[in-house]
């Protein structure tokens, strides 16, 4: 499945990812519920979530009357809850996931909501898949899991069913995306993939409550949360500028097959010091960088995930030029006993070989404050796709060094050779309880 972030409690079952919001600023944990055997919503039941309880405040009388007819509760995966009739309104707020084989660290993205009013009441249950099928083409997946909602006695002409998702925008990586571009997508099960189309239901994003909300005449299926592929790139990209600090333009744009790579270096001094002997570049994915020749040292940063981000050092005889593709989830699974960093891969294709002997190139990440509290980082690697064995390895690659104050694992790369597929990995009993 395709997602741009993606939790960090060690489980019995890891399928391998793990991250961390890209920022220094770490929201509050989500808070643990304890799974009831079953959860009753009747006109008496408290009002649980982030309004607050029904009637609080020195409300006027037309307010405590709508909450009297609406219910919001706590809802928990795979407990079935039995929703009360009576054409009052409940929406149910599920807790925010954060198992390790999700990529966004210890925060999530947001939580799944799901709102019932009906004259009748319903059993409603939600399971969490945490391997979805793949996103719409054209989007990525805001939130790496899916929701398949069922409603046991059918979801056929009720009053009002809604499916929902309320953003957690004090994780940076979320807030720096353009929300009101998200979508609610439902899964084909006859061709295994979601699908966002108008003729789902009426969708709506509520921009003071940071919601997407998808008004649907039948919730039982499988949902997915979804934001146009330029949405997050622009969105992430200018997160990075901000994040490094650099006055530099960020580098858009694909060059077109047959066109001369442009000269895009940034000095890091400013203008006026192009002598400098170092450059730094605010790079983009799938865009042509040109790198300078003379052995000036070049770092070219990437646009972060929520774990972290991607550098690639290049200190050249001659000039050269790469292009970094992001692949979100990588390739292939993380090797046995390993997790990886950040829900993505890396393919550098670069423009010429380079001589070992006479230059310098590195492949390096660096990772947010989250992640060091999240797992033992020296023992962190950086590692390649081996074509031959189709699995990632982290032997022979060349020179690694863990730099304890930039937070960063940095490979010198030993053949010279930058061509290929690059993840960062950690041991699973790196990981810390």
């Amino acid at each position: 499945m395709k997602w741009i972030f993606p939790a960090l409690i060690l489980g019995s079952q890891l399928s391998g990812i793990l991250a961390a919001p890209a920022s220094k600023n770490q929201p509050s944990k989500a808070l643990a519920i304890k799974r009831p055997a079953i959860i009753t919503v009747g006109h008496g039941s408290l009002s649980i979530g982030r309004r607050g309880p029904a009637g609080a405040g020195a409300g006027a009388a037309g307010e405590g009357a709508e909450a009297a007819n609406e219910l919001e509760v706590a809802g928990v995966f795979d407990q079935p809850i039995a929703l009360g009739g009576g054409d009052v309104k409940t929406d149910v707020l599920f807790t925010k996931s954060v198992p390790i084989d999700r990529p966004y660290g210890p925060f999530a993205v947001g939580a799944l909501e799901v709102e019932f009013q009906n004259q009748e009441g319903r059993t409603l249950t939600v399971t969490e898949n945490k391997t979805p099928a793949a996103p719409p083409t054209g989007f990525v997946a805001i939130e790496p899991s899916s929701f398949q909602i069922n409603l046991t006695e059918g979801a056929d002409g009720l009053t009002l069913q809604k499916v929902d998702y309320v953003f957690d925008v004090t994780n940076p990586a979320v807030a720096a995306m353009d929300l009101a571009q998200s979508k609610v997508g439902l899964l084909c099960t006859d061709r295994n993939i979601f699908i966002v189309d108008d003729a789902l239901g009426e969708l709506e994003f509520e921009a003071e409550e940071n919601e997407i909300s998808l008004i649907v005449n039948n919730m039982n299926g499988e949902w997915g949360i979804f934001i146009p592929e330029g949405a997050t790139e622009a969105s992430l990209a200018e997160a990075a500028n901000v994040t490094a600090g650099a006055d530099a333009p960020l580098i858009t744009g694909a060059i077109p097959a047959g066109e001369p790579v442009p000269d895009t270096i940034v000095p890091l001094h400013g203008e006026d010091d192009l002598a400098a002997p170092e450059t730094e570049i605010m790079g983009d994915f799938n865009t042509v960088i040109s790198l300078p020749g003379g052995n000036v040292k070049t770092d070219v940063l990437f646009p972060p995930s929520v774990a972290g981000s991607l550098e690639v050092e290049y200190d050249g005889l001659l000039e050269n030029a790469i292009r970094v593709t992001r692949n979100t989830p990588p390739t292939v699974d993380p090797p046995a006993g390993f997790l990886f960093v950040d829900p993505s891969s890396f393919t550098i294709r670069a423009k010429a070989t380079t001589d070992p002997d006479m230059d310098i190139v590195k492949v390096d990440y660096i990772f947010t404050p989250t992640v060091k509290d999240a797992v033992d980082v020296s023992q962190g690697f950086i590692a390649k796709l081996d074509p031959a064995t189709n699995t990632y390895v982290t032997e022979g690659l060349g020179e690694f060094e863990f730099e304890v104050e930039e937070d960063e694992w940095s490979l010198t790369v030993g053949d010279g050779d930058l061509n290929g597929e690059w993840v960062a990995l950690v041991p699973v009993e790196a990981a810390i309880a």
